[in-house]
């Protein structure tokens, strides 16, 4: 019993997705244009969503034991909207639209991606060009974090 109710299941499902049209199913560049004045242009959504994720990184990059990513991200988020000219409902709203909209969102992550392995290309880049300076067992970004961390404390 059981198996014929999850093969008419898959049968149902086959027959729907089979029924769409195939243009349904692919990204169009038009869909660009169908985007309402309301919602946050997709250009500036991957911008803005670049930024979460790497500001995401290095939450947990950063955190401690006394600084929990949470924390951070709660001052991180604020700063990118703000750069960005864009309201936490703004960006609520136009995240919903994207993600009621999958071919939409994939688009959108599809660039973020690109963005992201540009950028890690373009690291890597000027990373392999200069020697290393820095003695083996040094960081000199660590004064800086700690006082990053020590003021996000005071913050809290």
């Amino acid at each position: 019993m059981r198996r014929n109710v999850l093969f008419f299941l898959m049968l149902v499902l086959l027959a729907e997705t089979s029924c769409k049209p195939k243009s349904d199913l692919l990204f169009r560049e038009d869909m660009l244009h169908d985007i309402p004045d309301s919602i946050i242009a997709a250009d500036k959504m991957i911008s803005i969503l670049t930024d979460v994720h790497l500001a995401e990184a290095a939450a947990q990059e950063l955190r401690s034991d006394s600084v929990k990513a949470d924390v951070l991200l709660k001052k991180y988020y604020p700063e990118i909207l703000d750069y960005y000219q864009v309201t936490g409902q703004q960006f609520e709203n136009s995240y919903d639209y994207y993600t009621k909209t999958p071919l939409l969102m994939n688009y959108v992550y599809q660039k973020i991606i690109e963005k992201l392995n540009l950028m890690e290309s373009e690291n890597k880049g000027a990373n392999k060009d200069k020697t290393d300076s820095v003695p083996v067992g040094k960081n000199p970004f660590k004064p800086d974090i700690k006082r990053k961390i020590d003021s996000l404390k005071k913050d809290v």
